[in-house]
């Protein structure tokens, strides 16, 4: 009997040493993802150095007019930034770790407002390393965080330290659920990277809210552009995407409304039954509403009919009307998107023989569009 009680005894103990065993494993592998390095605001700062940005946009005469932040998400310089900071952009410029070296943005992939995020691409240079950074999912309230970004006025990233207070936070107005954090993020750093402190990124930093707290666009609604096949006949440069070129083509009955023509008689004569006379026929360009000459069209051309009429008399006092016309061209030329000159000048010679045994009577002149065609372009 004795043997039979230290036989279950062994057995039991076995069985809890096997247990132990078991449920110790399963602490190392929680204490392995524990063990995952962490990054403190220096270490955050340098190793985003070569992935978040500057971004300067430029309006139409290329002065900076605005800024915000943005961050590589290929290695070919894909990026993704706030709608609200590329949004209306003519041209814009991208700067790395505090160099004022402008890296020019040449393409917008996407742009989506409800959404507040923008995908485009930095121009490749030769030695320049585009950094993509690892987004994760792997948050809770409660996750610390940091946002980087690079506020006003300055080429020099900020980052700012906090947590996670709340995650599908919404405000009103808007579709967005964002993660709300204590992380400050600066006027400026729109566009910016809110990462955790190992390094991931979670989001985009985009908003400060009333209670004094943050927002950021979460990262699931932009990371898949990461990865995602995109057509290049989705892209675009920035000044054909917010500002696209609308044409007029040029004709007869609407060249007027865009160039005015002057005639004018510079000199005449009438001797010995002849009618001398020069004019000048010049155009001007009008202009105004940004309408310029696309390259496209290379030229806008117009031809003028200039028309004198005239009568005199017999020596048997029959009067007689007769008239002569010549014909004057006129062209604007397009050179880099733009005109050569805002005018352009023609001359029209007649000389016209109605005889010496007769008596001029009368001359006037007149002119109309004989032609006009090319194409006009505007940019809003």
């Amino acid at each position: 009997m004795k043997k039979i009680v230290k036989i279950v005894i062994l057995v039991v103990s076995l069985l809890l040493t096997s247990c132990s065993t078991n449920f110790n494993s399963s602490n190392d592998l929680s204490g392995g993802a524990s063990n995952i390095k962490t990054y403190n605001s220096t270490e955050i700062s340098n190793l985003f150095k070569d992935s978040v940005f500057k971004i300067k946009i430029q309006n139409s005469k290329k002065i900076t007019i605005a800024q915000g932040s943005g961050f590589i998400i290929r290695s070919d310089g894909t990026f993704v930034t706030n709608a609200h900071v590329m949004e209306g952009a003519w041209y814009a410029y991208a700067d790395f770790d505090g160099l004022i070296t402008d890296y020019e943005i040449e393409w917008i992939y996407h742009h989506n407002k409800a959404s507040d995020y923008s995908i485009g691409k930095i121009k490749s240079y030769t030695g320049k390393t585009y950094r993509p950074v690892e987004f994760t999912t792997n948050y809770t309230k409660g996750t610390k965080v940091y946002s980087i970004g690079y506020p006003n006025n300055s080429y020099t990233r900020t980052v700012k330290n906090g947590e996670i207070l709340e995650i599908n936070y919404k405000v009103s107005g808007s579709t967005i659920e964002y993660i709300k954090t204590s992380a400050n993020i600066d006027h400026g750093s729109s566009g910016g990277i809110l990462a955790t402190d190992s390094g991931k990124v979670v989001g985009m930093t985009t908003a400060g809210f009333k209670d004094g707290y943050y927002g950021s666009v979460p990262a699931s609604y932009f990371s898949s552009w990461s990865t995602a096949n995109i057509p290049l006949s989705s892209r675009k440069t920035p000044i054909d995407y917010f500002h696209p070129e609308v044409t007029v083509s040029i004709s007869s009955s609407n060249v007027l409304s865009y160039f005015s023509i002057t005639v004018n008689l510079t000199s005449s004569s009438f001797n010995y039954g002849i009618i001398n006379a020069n004019y000048t026929v010049t155009s001007q360009w009008k202009g105004g509403s940004g309408w310029y000459i696309p390259a496209s069209s290379l030229s806008v051309s117009m031809t003028i009919e200039i028309e004198i009429y005239y009568s005199y008399k017999t020596s048997y006092n029959f009067t007689y009307s007769s008239t002569s016309s010549k014909l004057v061209t006129l062209s604007f030329y397009s050179i880099n998107s733009s005109y050569v000159a805002d005018t352009s000048a023609g001359y029209a010679y007649f000389s016209i023989n109605y005889g010496t045994s007769y008596t001029l009577t009368s001359v006037k002149d007149a002119y109309q569009i004989f032609s006009a065609y090319g194409t006009i372009a505007s940019r809003s």
